[in-house]
């Protein structure tokens, strides 16, 4: 004990200056829009750098790319597992949600792997090691092998940075599978890393517990596809505001171990050709 008092005696300048050098940084690197996102583009090449070495130099390169292509092809089945669900194209017209639909002409799936990824904020993000380079596109919604995840809210050349469901800032349309009901999908801090909630759910709604929630179509400018997978209402009561319910969400992704992702891009152009040829049915 004795020796540690001396040691921190005798070092406490040393010491101080590099416990508030810490603290002026992460007052600069969070404390406004523009900082923070300088701070993930330098975080997201350093770690990118980083993964490409541990990827390519320190694993046997065989085993890499076999992992890759087992992703790819996981893709390949994602897509052809969104041909049993509702998806809903960019358009108002409620004729637009259509069903056995070969979604693979619709949508395409870019595997990625999480390299960064936070939990215990209000606004929690994950890096993955796929960029605009990769056709990756800011809005893009992205999701595990259970369900959504989140949003790109940023995209570098090699990586890019999501905004997951954890996050206060992002919101999502979702859709009552049970009734058809609509509601908005959002967080905060207070639910933890498994929970969500869907708010502004009508009055008159018959939602129950254990009913499934999916994405119902774009928000803002996010063209999300609808049928992706939310979670599972687990309770149900008035919203503060009285006007409606809201009710509380078990997530469907495992947004605590994640390792590898898929951000899905909507074929807008495919989708109006669908319209046209479709529209009128």
């Amino acid at each position: 004990m004795n020796r540690l008092l001396y040691f921190l005696f005798r070092y406490q300048t040393g010491l101080l200056f590099t416990v508030f050098l810490f603290i002026g940084f992460a007052l600069f690197a969070f404390g406004a829009d523009y900082h923070r996102a300088w701070y993930f583009n330098r975080v997201g090449k350093a770690t990118f750098a980083l993964h490409s070495f541990r990827e390519n130099v320190l694993r046997p390169g065989k085993y890499a790319r076999e992992n890759r292509a087992l992703i790819e092809e996981n893709a390949e089945l994602k897509a052809m597992k969104f041909r049993e669900i509702r998806i809903l194209v960019p358009s108002n017209d409620p004729r637009a949600v259509v069903k056995d639909v070969d979604t693979s002409k619709y949508l395409s799936f870019h595997p990625a792997k999480v390299i960064y990824s936070t939990l215990n904020r209000r606004d929690n993000v994950i890096l993955i090691d796929r960029g605009s380079n990769d056709g990756i596109e800011k809005h893009m919604v992205v999701m595990d092998a259970k369900g959504v995840v989140g949003l790109v809210s940023k995209t570098m050349d090699n990586t890019a940075l999501v905004a997951t469901v954890l996050n206060e800032r992002v919101q999502l349309n979702g859709r009552i599978e049970s009734t058809s009901e609509k509601g908005v999908v959002q967080w905060n801090y207070s639910l933890g890393s498994d929970m969500a909630l869907l708010t502004e759910i009508p009055h008159k709604s018959n939602v129950s517990k254990g009913d499934a929630v999916s994405t119902y179509g774009p928000i803002g400018k996010s063209n999300v596809p609808g049928g992706i997978p939310v979670g599972t209402i687990s309770a149900i009561r008035a919203a503060p505001s009285g006007n409606y319910l809201e009710a509380e969400l078990k997530l469907k992704g495992n947004l605590e171990q994640l390792s590898y992702v898929y951000c899905i891009e909507v074929k807008e152009s495919a989708y109006l050709e669908w319209i046209e040829e479709y529209g009128d049915q």
